[in-house]
């Protein structure tokens, strides 16, 4: 088992007399190639929820988040989730991340009868937690892989590409990745031309020669990439070595600054452009849109976020920690959700509760450029899909109209 350990941080000064603390549960990758992934979206929480408890918290509540390393593995994930359950007696389960560590724990949220048990906005786009008998016990800001990968999809049909390959993550959220993409690609009455699967866990240091030599045989146009970050930015660079200058799209779950992170520095005899044809998926506004009310917060907050300690685990420097970014920004706007949530629950906060105060979120705004929207019956908030492009190592926000593939 991967070892995990507690953090114990009061978000904010010193408690007041007669204030509470709400406590959060958050299992997620914080050692491992997809620490990334866990350490920004804590970032991004933690910068709001720092913000919020500074301002005297929700009625008088201090929210403090607990958190538990589980590798990116689930057998640590039901460990912990456990753990938050029978020891610290958490409100509610918070920004946990993946699906294959998802979708392992769901099981407990109903084994749970005494007490009601939820999980608020995972990172992850997998089905399992939309569809009955979890679909009342998770509620979801982002939307589905589904979704992300039949946009992915429809924005190269567009382009007239028919030729699809697909990279995929040997485990649960490979194959949510694809059967969404099958799905998508028989809206268009095709089929995949090649494909090719990595294990878990690889890094970037590890060769994804194998890979890049079976899908380059099969002569695609495209290749959709359900990938975890390291792993995903390990084929773009073995890919681009070998000459395959085809368009490459990852979807949400590839951090876009572990990619310019790990590929910026290389350097290549043929001059190797590594983010020439490069598109990542997301499920969030452009986080430094200055038109966005909730990115202008965000940019401001967390460029003032230096006092928020560290997660121990991430070990990362201090100024690529506070990187801005879309999972830092999904984990901010996670937080600014639950603060929501609880605005509308009064001062002693129940968790039987949580299901009326998320659906009065429907028709609020959080200055994210429309107002939120939850269809009846579902728990989802968001069924957004927006698009980042690259260019000399930057990202940038591109929309279906305006992106542009560049020719080898």
């Amino acid at each position: 088992m991967v070892l995990a350990f507690l953090l114990f941080i009061l978000l904010g000064g010193p408690s007041t007399a007669g204030s509470r603390e709400i406590f959060l549960g958050m299992s997620a990758a914080f050692t491992g190639p997809s620490r990334d992934l866990g350490c920004k979206l804590y970032q991004g929480a933690m910068t709001y929820l720092h913000h919020v408890n500074q301002q005297g918290g929700v009625h008088g509540n201090t929210i403090v988040l607990l958190t538990l390393d589980d590798g990116y593995n689930p057998e640590p994930t039901i460990a912990n989730t456990i753990r938050f359950v029978d020891f610290d007696d958490v409100f509610c389960l918070f920004n946990y991340v993946g699906t294959p560590t998802v979708t392992r724990m769901l099981p407990l949220l109903s084994k749970y009868v005494s007490r009601p048990l939820y999980l608020l906005f995972p990172f992850t786009g997998a089905q399992p937690q939309r569809k009955p008998p979890y679909e009342h016990l998770v509620f979801d800001f982002r939307t589905s892989y589904q979704a992300e990968v039949k946009a992915l999809t429809d924005l190269f049909r567009q382009r007239g590409y028919s030729r699809f390959a697909i990279l995929y993550q040997a485990d649960a959220y490979g194959r949510s990745g694809w059967q969404s993409m099958k799905n998508a690609l028989a809206h268009h009455d095709l089929t995949f031309v090649g494909q090719a699967s990595y294990r878990r866990g690889q890094a970037f240091e590890d060769s994804f020669e194998p890979q890049v030599t079976a899908l380059a045989a099969t002569s695609p146009e495209v290749i959709i990439s359900i990938a975890a970050s390291e792993a995903a930015a390990g084929f773009i660079r073995d890919a681009r070595d070998t000459g395959m200058n085809v368009p490459i799209a990852n979807i949400s779950f590839v951090d876009p600054n572990t990619l310019i992170n790990l590929l910026a520095p290389l350097r290549s005899p043929q001059g190797t452009n590594y983010f020439a044809n490069l598109i990542n998926s997301q499920v969030v506004p452009f986080f430094a849109d200055p038109d966005l009310p909730a990115s202008r917060e965000y940019m401001t907050l967390i460029a003032a976020s230096h006092d928020i300690p560290s997660r121990p685990g991430c070990k990362m420097p201090i100024n690529h920690y506070m990187q801005s970014g879309p999972i830092s920004f999904e984990g901010f706007l996670n937080a600014k959700l639950l603060v929501r949530m609880l605005e509308t629950m009064g001062s002693f906060p129940d968790p039987k509760d949580l299901p009326r105060a998320f659906a009065a979120l429907d028709g609020e705004d959080i200055g994210i450029g429309h107002p939120l929207r939850i269809e009846p019956g579902h728990s989802q908030i968001s069924n957004a899909v927006h698009f980042i492009a690259f260019s000399n190592a930057t990202m940038f926000p591109v929309d279906a109209q305006t992106f542009q593939v560049t020719e080898p």
